[in-house]
């Protein structure tokens, strides 16, 4: 094999990461021409981007198959404002399980020095500090795969690399198992809880159910914040059963079904549907076998068909309205036949009003019924739509489902703006929940909670981290058993109650007592 001639050398030089940039899991800015006798991959990721998570398991992959061979680097290039601040980076590492060095390219610097244009994507770096592959978007890891594997054996091959031993930890300066520190994530938090998302009440019995996503359980709690069960354990998993042995990964939505005393949770890291039957103490998998799909069906028997990141769920009669984030869509579920079939959404990421199985999307993650439509937020383009059957004889698509923005004009518009709908910005927003008339929102990138009066085509901010002690930092979901407003105030691993009337706050301070689990 000529050297020549080999793609395997590359041609062009990986430009160097700016020394001044801050870094997390290591114990010292990393440089790539220190790192030069190890294959290097960069991913390019931004914390907010459900297709950027998704690829962490394929990096993993990678990382186990090349353990001797290949160094990985996270390059956080943040979307939004608030992604290029390094509390969210670190809260991000965190909820994610990251292990191995990111740097914080919040300047773009990395981003436009390697003429990146999409999340997620991928650089391979040669041995001789060369690029030798680059790619973007899910379902990489073939592909990186097939380079890594050739491109290793060409170098070993032609005796101009060999696989990493002890002596070349002490040439390159870095040891490959671990090289850096990593920081643990914190379960030792005060109220017992793990970056809680999703929240739904039971009014009646004075109920509130937490989805607790960093420790993968379900807590059932008293308003006041008695604990009444723990639903799962604090690993992640997929297992159905009683309440003791039941496992979850990541769940994220929740909604109370009242008439039958059960939970429909959205079990995000297993890509499932699971029911929890409080009176039987037990908890099925209603849709999806655990694994994430990787296409995008438009219907068919529930077991037989992966899911994609649900993030959201309600239920309207007989039907399961899922926010399936991960392929930009909306489904239904049929409970009395166990089928799924596409409800809004072509799959194409993107803010485009149209009729519902051609419209655009973009990470749909919460739900919330309200009057003659669903009402959903758009999370990566900041926008709240709607799902709805217009009849009237002006509008094109008379008598059929349709999605309409309310607050929202495409992907890379974002911001904190009150007042007429159409002036109206957001920023990341995640939770929804309504009393009455008014339909209230969780403003996530911009820590707020925010009240809409839909009549009147208005928002305004309820409640600005400025005016309380209480500090909020990406509340996520929010729920409401009035006159208490709750709050997964999610980096602070709390709840906080919100007395809509008397307009003061308190933090949920959670009682453990020997539970029957």
């Amino acid at each position: 094999m000529s050297t020549k001639s080999s793609p395997f050398l590359g041609l062009v030089n990986a430009p160097d990461i700016p020394a001044s940039l801050p870094w997390y899991n290591t114990e010292q800015p990393l440089s790539l021409k220190n790192l030069q006798g190890r294959f290097v991959l960069l991913k390019f990721w931004t914390s907010g981007c459900i297709n950027c998570l998704h690829t962490f398991d394929e990096v993993d992959q990678l990382r186990k198959k090349f353990h001797q061979d290949l160094v990985v680097i996270g390059v956080h290039t943040g979307k939004f404002t608030y992604e290029r601040s390094g509390f969210l980076l670190r809260n991000a590492i965190q909820k994610i399980g990251i292990d191995f060095p990111v740097v914080d390219d919040f300047k773009y610097q990395i981003w436009e020095s390697y003429t990146i244009q999409a999340w997620p994507s991928f650089i391979l770096i040669a041995p001789n500090g060369k690029i030798i592959g680059q790619c973007s978007g899910e379902g990489s890891y073939k592909l990186l795969n097939q380079i890594l594997s050739r491109a290793i054996s060409y170098w070993v091959e032609n005796k101009k690399y060999s696989p990493f031993d002890s002596q070349n930890e002490i040439q390159y300066g870095f040891h490959t198992n671990p090289f850096f520190s990593v920081q643990k994530k914190s379960g030792e938090v005060i109220s017992g809880l793990n970056y809680p998302t999703g929240l739904a009440t039971d009014h009646l019995k004075k109920r509130l159910f937490i989805s607790d996503t960093g420790n993968h359980r379900i807590l059932m709690i008293e308003e006041s914040g008695v604990v009444l069960n723990a639903i799962g354990g604090l690993d992640a998993g997929f297992k159905d059963g009683e309440f003791s042995e039941v496992k979850f990964r990541k769940p994220r939505g929740i909604f109370f079904d009242e008439a039958h005393d059960c939970l429909f949770i959205a079990d995000e890291g297993n890509h499932a549907i699971r029911r929890v039957s409080l009176a039987h103490r037990k908890v099925d998998t209603i849709a999806g076998n655990g694994f994430q799909s990787v296409v995008k069906p438009v219907q068919g028997r529930a077991e037989e068909i992966g899911l994609n990141s649900p993030w959201d769920i309600v239920k309207k009669g007989g039907s399961l309205i899922m926010a399936m984030a991960g392929s930009h869509q909306l489904w239904e579920f049929n409970l009395d036949s166990n089928s799924l079939q596409l409800l809004a959404g072509s799959g194409r990421e993107e803010l485009y009003d149209t009729r519902a199985e051609h419209a655009a999307l973009a990470q749909p993650s919460s739900l919330l019924f309200h009057k003659d439509r669903l009402l959903f937020l758009d999370t990566e383009s900041s926008a709240l739509r709607s799902l709805e059957l217009n009849d009237s004889a002006d509008f094109e698509f008379k008598g059929v489902k349709h999605v309409k923005t309310l607050i929202g004009k495409g992907l890379f518009h974002f911001g904190d703006k009150d007042g007429e709908f159409d002036d109206a910005l957001l920023q990341h927003p995640r939770g929804l929940a309504q009393h009455h008339e008014f339909v209230y929102l969780s403003d996530t990138y911009n820590h707020k909670i925010k009240r809409l009066d839909l009549r009147l085509r208005k928002i305004e901010t309820l409640i600005d981290n400025t005016e309380y002690d209480l500090l909020m930092s990406e509340p996520e979901g929010i729920a409401i058993s009035f006159p208490h407003l709750f709050i997964a105030d999610s980096n602070h691993h709390r709840i906080l109650c919100y007395n809509l009337e008397t307009k003061t706050f308190r933090k949920v301070e959670l009682i453990m007592q020997e539970l029957n689990t």
